[in-house]
């Protein structure tokens, strides 16, 4: 899998709550220029791929620069943001929005198939649905039941092993071997809760004041 900043014609296939944790911190201030320097507590692939998905979605020029769709985005809230992701996903995704694909209708299968003829290949196709399933329902898009059902039945599958040869143990809740690899201000920022617009203004703003705090001591930490 590439990991270089020109590799933008694939869709997002990104950790979706490191692309929201990410925006959600450009509240703080817009940078005049969204480039690596600002994604320090993230690993190199993950800047990367973050990079790509900036581009794809069409909230960043080719030069980095903001669009006006993430400044939008960035200072939207309630109801607002999600009119906003939906413009960024229907924006984005136009190979899911015509008349020949349904959303409200489709099947799991479909929407791989419809992935995979936009580019990715192999486990890619997957990481790829699963971002935009999770921006879809973020953005209250409405999505086929089989969908949603297929979407819960992956989040909820515990990853097993071989135990002895002959028997499977539980690891799901064990770091993987790309977890365990993280530096330990990208398992921070992992653990930091997702900023949700639906919180009272105080706890925004103890939101914002904390999110503040762990970038800055991360800078000091790198």
């Amino acid at each position: 899998m590439q990991t270089t900043d020109t590799d933008k014609a694939l869709p997002p296939y990104l950790s979706y709550r490191t692309f929201a944790t990410f925006v959600e911190g450009l509240k703080v201030g817009l940078p005049a220029r969204i480039d690596r320097s600002v994604m320090k507590t993230l690993s190199g692939a993950n800047q990367s791929w973050l990079m790509g998905a900036l581009r794809y979605l069409k909230l960043i020029a080719d030069d980095g620069i903001p669009t006006d769709r993430l400044r939008r985005l960035v200072n939207s809230e309630g109801t607002d943001r999600q009119k906003q992701l939906q413009e960024v996903a229907k924006g984005a995704y136009g190979f899911l929005f015509r008349d020949s694909f349904h959303l409200q209708t489709a099947t799991p299968r479909q929407l791989d198939e419809a992935f995979t003829k936009a580019g990715p290949s192999g486990d890619t196709v997957r990481r790829c649905v699963t971002f935009f399933v999770a921006l879809a329902k973020e953005a209250g898009l409405p999505l086929s039941p089989h969908i949603e059902k297929s979407s819960r039945a992956s989040r909820a599958t515990p990853r097993r092993r071989r135990v002895n040869g002959n028997t499977t143990a539980d690891i799901q809740e064990q770091p993987t071997r790309t977890e365990a690899a993280k530096p330990l201000t990208e398992l921070l920022l992992d653990k930091f809760p997702a900023f949700d617009p639906a919180w009272p203004d105080e706890v925004k703003t103890k939101w914002f004041a904390a999110f503040g705090d762990l970038m800055e001591r991360t800078k000091q930490g790198n």
